[in-house]
């Protein structure tokens, strides 16, 4: 690494007034700033509340994983040959979920949020067109993996019962439907499945969003479309969760 060229990497220096005081220029790091280039790190997709489990087509980043349950942990990406400086958190998702990121490779796994603690998607991501920028921008170390463990708050998986040629599903048994109300506008209050797709022995249904209609209770729901199966009063469903995650910032050279 090259010494700052203001400090020589003193990481002080003796500022016009006779002072001594922390280098501006490094910050106190004693080493050249690096502007970077920009780049971008990514995790997924993968699903949560799958029908079924799948492993991944790219373990790299768990792109093409499912799970058949709520949760995915160990899910890593590895920064490459250089050491990267993540400075902006974006997400995209079905629903919301909670997470915990951990830096694998500063030897105590160092957690970006309590330790044995996930937060809410919301109170950690952007997305693509708001990222999350950090106040202090993190530098992982190269060949290094950035690790996180996931889990879905909002899809679910269980049994349920269904009639041929009609749009109600009551639930059997498994997770409950979810009534949680959509975020913010323009549906505040609106149930978050309403529009959703749901699998119900293994074909895919739209949950309908039509006002008064969708998921009507923990236990009924209507589909946008008639069920065209054979009844049944043990049919599997699960709505699934399917995340993204991404570590915008800038790869440096040094």
């Amino acid at each position: 690494m090259q010494s700052c060229s203001l400090c020589r990497g003193q990481k002080w220096w003796q500022n016009p007034s006779g002072k001594a005081q922390e280098c501006p220029l490094c910050e106190g790091t004693g080493i050249q700033w690096d502007p970077g280039r920009e780049f971008t790190y990514e995790m997924g997709p993968f699903t949560l509340n799958a029908p079924a489990a799948l492993p991944a087509t790219n373990p790299q980043n768990f792109s093409g994983a499912a799970a058949a349950g709520p949760s995915l942990t160990g899910v890593s990406c590895q920064v490459a040959n250089y050491p990267f400086r993540w400075m902006f958190a974006l997400a995209q998702s079905t629903f919301p979920f909670t997470v915990q990121i951990k830096d694998a490779g500063s030897g105590s796994g160092r957690s970006f949020v309590p330790v044995s603690t996930q937060v809410h998607s919301k109170n950690l991501f952007g997305d693509s067109r708001n990222p999350m920028p950090l106040p202090t921008p993190y530098v992982f170390q190269r060949n290094q993996n950035i690790t996180a463990d996931f889990t879905d708050i909002s899809g679910a998986v269980g049994v349920c019962s269904v009639t041929n040629g009609s749009a109600a599903v009551a639930w059997i048994s498994g997770a409950l439907f979810n009534t949680a109300a959509a975020y913010g506008p323009p549906f505040p209050g609106v149930p978050i499945w309403n529009g959703a797709t749901i699998i119900i022995a293994g074909v895919a249904y739209v949950i309908s969003s039509a006002s008064g209609s969708g998921v009507t209770s923990q236990t009924t729901l209507t589909l946008a479309t008639n069920y065209l199966g054979a009844t049944s009063a043990v049919a599997p469903y699960a709505v699934s969760n399917s995340i993204r995650v991404a570590f915008k910032g800038v790869e440096l050279s040094q």
